[in-house]
């Protein structure tokens, strides 16, 4: 019998047929792989110049850009079904299609302001490299990466037909603490990051050096999907997740000195505008993405039936 709910359905000439969801994951994967191709192509530029130049800043930005349109064209085609899971993770995407909302709504309201109909509230923040609106762009890729990570996460919960772990109180395992932790990690994570890095860019700057908490349980609901692919032998999402965890571990040290501390900077890669600052950020944002699109990759591979 031909399961008709199947991502690829057999048609009339026995050849398949994908459904509408699996056809938007594909466009935003492959969106994503070549915005990835331009930003490699930029700072390829950029390496062999041996200097950041103005027109290599220029290019970089529609590469970035378009990276967030594929996020939120993934986001469309693995979107999971939250009355077909469990409780703790109905609620971890609930979450993140409310910090979702925020920055869509966010991007209405610049776009808004660029036009003149309301004020430029960013505009108040200072030049385009001042902290605080370093710190908002952070904020901005923060309310769309974290939320997609969840709900990859949720979505894999659905597809591989995983259950929560249960939770033994009397003698818990470490590994499987994480795992049962997953879904409220993912809650805190996406509920805190974004939210701490605008209040520290619209109220106080050193309010950044809460970040940590964002990142940290974010991090570890990342590796505890890192377990969870291993553990079902899964070499293409354990790539994904793995990618991830290092981009997450980036960022930490990164987010250690990039907003005027509480450590200095390292003389090795100088200022914001240095080359060398440059290629580290853009190495956390590609592998940040190519983890999500591995990942993304294997999902499109899954059995949308049980989604």
């Amino acid at each position: 019998m031909i399961d008709k709910a199947a991502p690829h359905r057999i048609g009339l000439e026995g050849a398949p047929v994908r459904d509408a969801s699996q056809l938007i994951l594909e466009v935003g994967i492959a969106v994503g792989v070549l915005s990835l191709c331009a930003l490699c192509v930029v700072d390829v530029r950029a390496l062999a110049a041996r200097s950041v130049q103005v027109d290599n800043t220029l290019a970089r930005t529609p590469a970035i850009q378009a990276l967030r349109v594929a996020f939120l064209v993934v986001v469309i085609g693995i979107f999971p079904r939250p009355q077909s899971m469990p409780v703790a993770w109905r609620r971890a995407v609930n979450t993140a299609c409310a910090m979702l909302a925020c920055s869509v709504c966010g991007d209405v309201y610049g776009a808004l302001s660029d036009a003149g109909v309301v004020p430029d509230v960013v505009a108040s923040l200072g030049v385009i490299d001042s902290v605080e609106r370093r710190i908002l762009r952070l904020a901005s890729m923060a309310a769309r990466a974290v939320p997609l990570l969840t709900l990859l996460a949720a979505r894999e919960t659905i597809s591989v037909r995983r259950p929560m772990t249960s939770f033994d109180a009397a003698s818990p395992r470490p590994l499987e603490v994480l795992l049962w932790l997953e879904p409220y990690l993912f809650v805190v994570g996406t509920s805190t990051l974004a939210t701490i890095l605008a209040a520290a860019a619209f109220v106080r700057f050193e309010l950044a050096w809460a970040a940590p908490l964002g990142v940290d349980t974010a991090l570890a609901g990342c590796a505890a999907a890192a377990v969870r692919a291993h553990r079902r032998r899964d070499p293409g999402a354990l790539l994904g997740w793995l990618a991830v965890v290092v981009s997450m571990v980036m960022g930490l040290f990164m987010g250690g000195y990039a907003f005027g501390g509480p450590l200095p900077a390292p003389a090795a890669i100088g200022d914001y505008r240095t080359l060398t600052r440059t290629l580290l950020r853009d190495a956390h944002i590609a592998l940040l993405s190519l983890g999500v699109l591995c990942i993304a990759f294997t999902i499109s591979r899954l059995p949308r039936s049980t989604a």
